[in-house]
């Protein structure tokens, strides 16, 4: 019913946490500023640069490919594996999706 009221003072807002100063940070720093890249020149970008080859034709393997035996794998049996069952009657589908129920048990 009665709302309340809220005043911030304009000097809470703001908060000012004192700079922690690392030595090996200070380094690093010191270090990075202090860096002065080097230009290459051309001489020496070519010698980070391999010249590009392609790459040799395959060659055919002519001896062992040839017609005849092309064709008598053409003309074979195909041979498949089955799994004998162990009745002889027809395979049994089982359903992988079934989950059992679990009894609840009261106190």
């Amino acid at each position: 019913m009665f709302r309340p009221v809220i005043r911030l003072s304009s000097k809470r807002l703001f908060s000012v946490t004192p700079r922690r100063s690392s030595a090996i940070a200070d380094l690093y720093i010191q270090q990075i500023k202090a860096f002065k890249p080097v230009a290459l020149s051309a001489k020496d970008l070519e010698g980070a640069v391999q010249a590009f080859q392609l790459p040799a034709k395959p060659a055919v393997p002519s001896s062992e490919i040839s017609a005849e035996a092309l064709n008598a794998y053409e003309t074979s049996e195909v041979e498949t594996a089955a799994v004998p069952s162990s009745s002889g009657a027809a395979p049994v589908e089982e359903d992988w999706f079934v989950f059992e129920e679990e009894t609840e048990e009261h106190h």
